[in-house]
């Protein structure tokens, strides 16, 4: 059965926009990010925003990166930045040195 079979709730993709990435599993994660792109892409920028238009990246930010780097390197995919979107701010999280 294809991803495209399940219910559109339970899709990997459709869970992370709508319930954010700790309602996925890492393989769940993994998927996504092994359909990005094509197969001669090494490297990711990740982006989320936040909904209180704070852009300051807190442990969370930190930890769900940190998690994704490891994974990623799994499958030799580099995570070269995290971007923090807030109100009117973007935040680089490879600029603070926290990727």
């Amino acid at each position: 059965m294809a991803i495209t079979d399940w219910p559109r709730e339970e899709r990997p993709r459709e869970k992370l926009l709508q319930k954010g990435a700790t309602a996925l599993s890492d393989a769940e994660l993994l998927a996504i990010f092994l359909r990005t792109g094509t197969r001669e892409e090494t490297a990711v920028v990740l982006a989320h925003n936040h909904s209180s238009g704070i852009a300051e990246p807190g442990e969370a930010d930190q930890n769900i990166t940190k998690q994704l780097s490891k994974g990623l390197a799994l499958v030799d995919i580099r995570v070269l930045d995290h971007l923090v979107v807030g109100d009117g701010e973007t935040v680089s999280m490879t600029e603070r040195g926290l990727v």
